[in-house]
């Protein structure tokens, strides 16, 4: 239990060298929710920085919903449908930014670049999850341990 422990504060210091890249926030039941975008050793990926500690829960489960349904839209929303809302202006991206909205029956997403896909409106446990702001670079999550 102690390497697992040790494990985890040094993968939280070696994403926090990594730096800011960006960030989301969501809210869920009148309350928001900030996640850190942080590099994840390599210039063409990103992941969500772990949060400061265990709280009730529902920030990690949002953390990894949002860290598994995100990534190329080819693998994570096959057949999805195109809805003719566009992501709100709130939503940025660096560069080559995409406005498209998906919709499958697990959650809807934004295209935030071509081919990458993140999901905005979603329910854990019966509570919806919607994204209210973002700032991201052009790149790919990926998972990391917390």
């Amino acid at each position: 239990m102690r390497a697992r422990a040790l494990c985890t504060a040094l993968a939280c210091l070696a994403l926090a060298a990594q730096g800011t890249e960006g960030r989301l926030t969501y809210e869920a039941s009148g309350r928001r929710v900030d996640f850190t975008v942080v590099g994840a050793g390599h210039r063409a990926l990103v992941t969500l920085a772990p949060g400061p500690g265990p709280g009730d829960g529902k920030e990690a489960r949002a953390r990894l919903f949002v860290l598994t349904h995100t990534g190329p839209e080819r693998l994570v929303v096959p057949g999805a449908e195109v809805l003719k809302e566009k992501a709100p202006a709130a939503w940025t991206v660096s560069h080559r930014a995409d406005r498209r909205l998906l919709r499958t029956p697990e959650a809807t997403f934004w295209c935030y670049t071509p081919g990458l896909v993140l999901p905005v409106r979603f329910r854990i446990d019966g509570e919806p999850w919607r994204l209210v702001s973002a700032e991201l670079p052009p790149k790919m999550f990926v998972s990391t341990p917390e």
